[in-house]
Formats: structure tokens, C-alpha cells, sequence
């Protein structure tokens, strides 16, 4: 016995197809594979009493409450073929051998069943774990269906959502923007257009939130979270994560085009131009002001035409040019007073402004005039 599909469902509202299945234990934990140990994108393992028991229970044969999966949206076009074919043999299989899930609820059982496991525990015959599996190709309503899933229940952070939702969706952004690559946490970039997980996490929320002062408690404590990005509905998560796309391509093209310009350029403070493309301060700034920007649809037009003078910039600038003005960021950054102020905050809100200020002019000051 292996994955069984009990039945297929359709949520009419976002148009995506959930597969209902069974499976014995032992061919669960081959069907996740080793994405729950991604403590990087998922809660980390949690210490409760109640997980002694549940583990006791678990060895003795206990059916648990089903477990949701999300298939990687760039593959469920071809899932659903075989729902329309109304082969669900096919699907199984498929589902077992080709495409990766990831965790949405259930992480925690999963952990216990794992270290049974690795523990040399024999689950019994017929034991088994009922799934739910989400086919969602819409990169909007899988953020949607996210967030509302965590609704009810004690929430994950802000964080940890968001890096789901990332991890999830990366080889969908991956795919579409040319030489964009998210690295897992900790790894460092060695080239343009390479960002780390948690940076890109901290980038999406600055854009979101329109500042790049990005924290579980600030956000929380402003109530921000709860009324811009819970309560927001479909439609305006998924146009506000398009609007993130689009400005994310620009950034990676901007990225690739100054280390042409900028390299083994060196400044009083700021770092060599790899490095500071790909810090966590360039990137939740950019982003932030972003964000700002576009609350009004009537800034689409002024930010289309900055983004598209500021790129024409780098492509017609040679070595020994500064069309980014770092050299006058620098100078401005070396004005803060470590004994008066935070210079990280400070350093943020520097490059925050100076972005809003070229993007809300449509580029026509120049941006080493913004800084």
C-alpha cells in the first residue's frame, strides 16, 4: 500500500484543486523527504509535554488529525493533468515520485514520526496518515491560503510565514527572473543577483510594511501585521506580491549592471559593491521605499520611468563612473555620530529616503542628488 487518493476537492473562490488522501506512515516520511528539517523556512521543533505523549500514542498505532501538503506551484499544471484525465493512480504516483511537497500543518507530528523512525521503531501494519494536498499554481492564492490557514490556530511568526511562502515559491521567481537565485540562510553570495533566504524575508516585509525596521515584535505590537497582511484578501496580497516581483527583477538587474561599474571600487564605510547589494540594509531600504512609493497607483508611472532611467544610467556608465552616487552615500553615511545615534538605523532610514525621493520624482533628480 502507498498513497491512496480518497477523493478530490475544488475551493471554487481561488479555483485550486486539494487532493484527499491515505498513507501508510513510513511512505509519508519518504514523500516529504528531509523538507521539515528546513528549520530555516519552517518552526523550529518544539519542546511541550504534550509531545511526550503524543509520541507514545504515535508508537502505539494512534491516528493523527491529517497533515497539510503544498506542492511547489511551478509543477501543479501537470499534477492537474492527471486530475482531468481522471487518473488518480497517475496522480499518486506522481505525487510519490516526482514533486516536491512542502509542509504547511503537521510539522511537529512529522518530527516525532521521523525520530520514531530513526529510532529503529516499526509502525504497524496499517497504520497510516491521512493528507490534505494543495495543487495551487496561483503564486497569489497560495500566499492567500498561507496565511489564512495559520488564522486559527497559535500562529507561526510573521517571519517564518513569509519564508514559507518563499521556500515555496522560489523556484517560481527563480525561474522568472533571470539570474535571481535565494540562497539558504547562512550561505554567502559570490555573485550579483544572489540573496540569502532571510534577507529576501526581511526585503518582502520591508516592502509590505513600508519600513525597514522589520521585527516579530514591531510588528506585532503595531497591529500591523494583524490589519495590513492577515486581513488583507486575495486580490490585494497577490497584487501587492506582484508589485514586489517586478521591483525584486528590476533590483537583480540594477545588481548585475553595477558590478560592471563598481568593481574593486572601495569607499570609507561602505562595503566593496557585492556585498552591499546584497546586505540586509541595501536590500530592506530599496525595498521599503519601494513600497512607499506604490501605495498610490498613480506612482506606477513615476517609478516605471525612475527604474527605467536609473538602469539606462548603469548600462551607458564605465568604470569610474558613480551613477548610484555611493560615493556621495558614503560621504553622508560617515556624517552620522556613533555616540549620538544608531548607526544602523540611521543608515537605513539614509538610504530609505534617498530612494523615495528618486523614485517619487520619476528619476529626473539623479540619484546621487537624492542620497
Amino acid at each position: 500500500m502507498t498513497l491512496v487518493i480518497q477523493g478530490i476537492a475544488r475551493d471554487l473562490r481561488c479555483d485550486t484543486w486539494v487532493v484527499y488522501g491515505q498513507i501508510p506512515v513510513s511512505d509519508y516520511l519518504d514523500l516529504v523527504g528531509e523538507s521539515f528539517y528546513r528549520v530555516e523556512v519552517q518552526r523550529k521543533r518544539q519542546q511541550h509535554p504534550a509531545y511526550t505523549r503524543l509520541r507514545a500514542d504515535l508508537a502505539d498505532g494512534a491516528l493523527i488529525p491529517a497533515i497539510t501538503l503544498a506542492v511547489d506551484p511551478q509543477s501543479v499544471p501537470e499534477l492537474i493533468h492527471f486530475i482531468k484525465k481522471d487518473d488518480l493512480l497517475g496522480l499518486a504516483a506522481a505525487l510519490m515520485t516526482t514533486y516536491e511537497v512542502f509542509i504547511l500543518d503537521g510539522l511537529q507530528r512529522t518530527f516525532i514520526l521521523k525520530d520514531l523512525q530513526i529510532d529503529g521503531h516499526v509502525f504497524k501494519t496499517g497504520q497510516t496518515i491521512h493528507l490534505e494536498i494543495w495543487l495551487e499554481k496561483s503564486v497569489q492564492n497560495f500566499i492567500y491560503r498561507v496565511l489564512i490557514l495559520n488564522a486559527g490556530q497559535k500562529p507561526m511568526s510573521a517571519r517564518h510565514q513569509v519564508k514559507l511562502i518563499f521556500m515555496t515559491i522560489r523556484s517560481s521567481l527563480e525561474s522568472e527572473i533571470e539570474g535571481l537565485k535565494i540562497l539558504p540562510s547562512g550561505k554567502e553570495r559570490n555573485v550579483p543577483g544572489e540573496y540569502s533566504i532571510d534577507r529576501m524575508i526581511v526585503a518582502y516585509l520591508s516592502f509590505f510594511m513600508k519600513t525597514p525596521e522589520i521585527s516579530d515584535g514591531n510588528l506585532t505590537g503595531r497591529g500591523l501585521i494583524k490589519e495590513d497582511l492577515f486581513n488583507s484578501d486575495m486580490l490585494k496580497i497577490g497584487t501587492k506580491f506582484t508589485h514586489f516581483r517586478n521591483c525584486l527583477e528590476r533590483y537583480a538587474k540594477i545588481d548585475h549592471l553595477a558590478l560592471r561599474i563598481y568593481e574593486n571600487r572601495s569607499w570609507s564605510l561602505l562595503p566593496d559593491v557585492t556585498k552591499l547589494m546584497g546586505s540586509g540594509s541595501m536590500l530592506s531600504a530599496y525595498f521599503a521605499a519601494t513600497g512607499r512609493v506604490l501605495i498610490d497607483a498613480d506612482e506606477g508611472n513615476e517609478i516605471d520611468a525612475a527604474f527605467d532611467l536609473l538602469i539606462r544610467d548603469l548600462s551607458e556608465s564605465g568604470k569610474g563612473d558613480d551613477p548610484l552616487g555611493l560615493a556621495q552615500l558614503d560621504e553622508e553615511l560617515a556624517a552620522i555620530l556613533p555616540h549620538r545615534h544608531n548607526v544602523g538605523y540611521e543608515t537605513r532610514m539614509k538610504m530609505v529616503s534617498g530612494f523615495e525621493r528618486y523614485f517619487h520624482q520619476g528619476g529626473k533628480m539623479r540619484l546621487p542628488g537624492c542620497w
